[in-house]
Parts: structure tokens; sequence; C-alpha cells
């Protein structure tokens, strides 16, 4: 079979990429509706995010299990650990890809000056993904390839913004719109962490896509570790800079944030320009999230927890029957939580998306102390990677208590129901092994 691997460079920016896409070209609307002392979460969230990343990379170095996410929680819960793992995160996905379509297609109409009603908006967003399952049909050297090349597109604005603010920075601003709702310092950090967490959300893409490159044991910590931190870099300096240039009000609920801001800074024309290239790295990041989430359904499936034909592939070992029921699934839930007001679509959204990827990460980080135990040989570093799997766990629990109860019962339901989904196959697959029909 012909070759057809990433490379530790492709791997790195795809994760870069899944990080960027959307996360920080909607983070200013999110940030101007609390204001910018919600920049007191960043050291909050760039502490717990840290000590993922490292414990991710930890998890990449110690195992060659195959499984993605699902291969690490193995160590701890067994073939119904590497289920609901692998579950959760697969749901989380076809959640967020849906949010990630929305914002390319919003970023889209504002640079085109088209305006557009949410049937019309909804019918792009519908063509966003069909070109999304195509394009991965030709297999992960083409994702990976893509990846790398569209990341540019918010590289090269996001660089010109942080370049051009200092000249646009004006202090009264920033104070003005430190803390204009007079909202406490832990409310504020609060009502950011799950916005903060989607903007990092893809730093574990590494470790789900491990079977897609070479050497993953040493290529996926590489790829983790350079991604997330100069991703993070990016996320404070631009958060920092957005507050002394435009006012909250200007942003809140926009559909493309950095439209507004580029206008402000460089005029229409050169704010249409930046705003499409950023539209397409976000439909860039769509497209290796695709290929992220049909990687996952198809590891899955390779356990026998899914139908086979998630595990087929074409000649570019691509799972396109997969990749075409995930596109199936993700219009209909476009279609039942379509609502006219798009960055409140979009919010409701990133929480559900950010909860059932965190509970795939709980599942990682508590197999983590398993994994250690088992397989490190460097006792030098046995201590250091406890003490961080268990900041991460502290990080995830506290995120778990800022959402909404409506949130975290819609993912308590995902949970169970994919508890109860593992025992009936699991007894189907028991019976069907003693020969019953």
């Amino acid at each position: 079979m012909a070759r057809n691997k990433m490379s530790v460079l492709q791997l790195t920016f795809l994760t870069a990429l899944n990080m960027m896409g959307s996360g920080i070209i909607m983070l200013p609307a999110k940030i101007a509706d609390v204001g910018m002392i919600s920049l007191l979460g960043w050291a909050f969230t760039i502490v717990g995010v840290i000590a993922l990343t490292y414990s991710f990379a930890k998890c990449g170095m110690l195992t060659d299990r195959t499984g993605g996410l699902g291969g690490f929680a193995t160590y701890a819960f067994g073939e119904a650990g590497s289920f609901l793992t692998n579950l959760t995160y697969a749901i989380a996905l076809l959640i967020s890809n849906v949010a990630v379509a929305m914002t390319s297609i919003g970023y889209l109409m504002e640079c085109t000056g088209i305006e557009a009603s949410p049937f019309v908006g909804d019918i792009l967003i519908t063509l966003l993904l069909v070109v999304s399952c195509l394009v991965n049909a030709g297999g992960a050297r083409l994702t990976g390839l893509l990846s790398a090349t569209v990341i540019w597109g918010v590289f090269l604005p996001v660089l010109a913004f942080v370049c051009a603010a200092p000249f646009h920075f004006d202090p009264a601003l920033f104070a003005a719109n430190w803390n204009p709702d007079d909202v406490t310092l832990m409310s504020s950090v609060s009502d950011t962490v799950p916005m903060l967490l989607w903007c990092f959300l893809g730093l574990e893409s590494a470790c789900a896509n491990s079977d897609a490159v070479d050497n993953p044991q040493k290529n996926v910590p590489i790829a983790v570790t350079l991604a997330t931190l100069g991703v993070g870099f990016f996320y404070v300096v631009t958060t920092l800079l957005i507050g002394g240039i435009v006012p909250n009000a200007n942003l809140v609920n926009a559909s493309a944030p950095f439209a507004v801001i580029f206008s402000m800074m460089f005029g229409s024309q050169a704010s249409a320009v930046m705003t499409f290239l950023m539209a397409l790295a976000c439909a860039g990041s769509l497209i290796s999230w695709q290929f992220t989430a049909s990687c996952v359904f198809k590891s899955t499936a390779d356990s026998g927890f899914l139908p086979g034909f998630f595990s087929r592939v074409n000649r570019f070992s691509a799972p396109v029957q997969g990749m075409i029921v995930i596109l199936i699934v993700q219009i209909i839930l476009l279609g039942v939580s379509a609502t006219p007001q798009l960055f409140g679509h979009f919010a409701v959204l990133v929480d559900l998306a950010v909860v059932t990827n965190v509970t795939t990460y709980m599942l990682c980080m508590s197999s983590l102390f398993v994994m250690l135990a088992v397989e490190e040989k460097d006792l030098s570093s046995l201590t250091l990677s406890r003490v961080l799997a268990g900041l991460s766990l502290v990080y995830i629990f506290y995120v778990f208590s800022t959402f909404e109860h409506v949130t975290m019962t819609a993912n308590a339901v995902i949970f169970f129901a994919g508890m109860t989904g593992y025992a009936l196959i699991a007894a189907w697959r028991s019976k069907k092994g003693t020969g019953a029909a």
C-alpha cells in the first residue's frame, strides 16, 4: 500500500490550525461581552492548558497503542474507557465542527458584504461541510498539506494586527473596556473559561491523529508542544491589544469581530482581504477537524464498536463512508439548532462542544496515572508527570463547575447513553462469540 503519512511539521500545522482556525477569530466577541477583566482568566487557562499539553505529550511518548485518545484510556478503563473516550470526543467534534463552519461563513459573508437570511446561511454552511468531505477523501497527506498552507490565512492577518496595533492602542479606551459591567474577578473568569478553553481545543488532535503520522511516539509530543506554545502567545497578545483599539459594544454579538477591528485600523478594502483570509483559514480548520473526526470514528469501528463502514477506506486510506455519515448527522444538527442570531447559536454550540471535549480529557488524564506506573522508565520525570496530570484534573473539574446546568445535563445524558450503548454492544458481541444467532 502506498505510504500516506503526515510529517511532524504538517502535524504541528494541523494541530495549530485546529486551535486557531475558529478560536481566535471569534474570541474578541466573547471577551467584549465580559470586558478586558477576562484577561485574568488567561493566566488560569494557560496554566491548565500547559499541564494538559505536557500530559498529552507524555501520553504520546509512553505508548504506541492505536485508537488515538481511546488508546490512552484503555490503561485505566479498558475497552469500555476507550469506547467512551472516543464516543464523547467524536460527539464533541460533530458539534464543534458545525460551529467552525458557521464561523467561516460568517466571516465570508462579512468580507463580501452579503446579508443572508438564516436559511441561506445554513445552506452555505452545509455546502462548506460538503466541500470539506470531498477534500478529505484525498487522504491524510492532502489534509496535512492543505492545513500547512491555509493556516497562513490566520497567521498573516493576526501578525499584521499585532505589528500595527500598538500604534492604534488607546490606554483610556482599554481602561473603559476593562470592566464595564462591574463583574467580580471570579465571575469574569468563570464566564470566559469555556470560550478560552475552546480556543485551545485541538491540542489533543495530534494524539487523535497519531495513526496518520510517522513515528508517533516522537513526533506527537513535538507537534503538541510547539503548536500550543505558539498559539498561546498569539492569543494573549491579541486579546491585550484589542482592548485598547475597539469599544466592547462594537464587538459584542459580531459574527466577524476581526472584520470590525480591521476596518477601524486598515480601512474597508484591506479589512475585506484580511477577513477573506481568515474565512479561508477557518474553512481549512474545518477540513482538518473533519478529518480528525473521521479518524476517531474509524478507530472506534476498528475496535468493533461501530458499524464496519466507518472503517472502510478508499485508495487514499480515507474513511469516506464514515465521512458521509458524519456529514449527514451534522446537517441534521445544523437544522435542529438553527437560530436567527449567529453568535448566540455559536455560543451554545461552543459550550456543548467544550463540555464533551473536557469529558474526554478527564478520561485520558485519569488514565495517565496508570500509564506512568506501567510504562514510565525515567524515574526522574515521574513526579513532575504526576503533578501535572493532577493539575490537569483540577483544571478540568473547575471547568465543569463553570457550565450551566442545562449544558452539564446534556453532557451527562451523552455519557450515560454511551455507557448503556457499550453494555448493549458488549452483550451482543459476547453472544455472537458463543455462536448464538
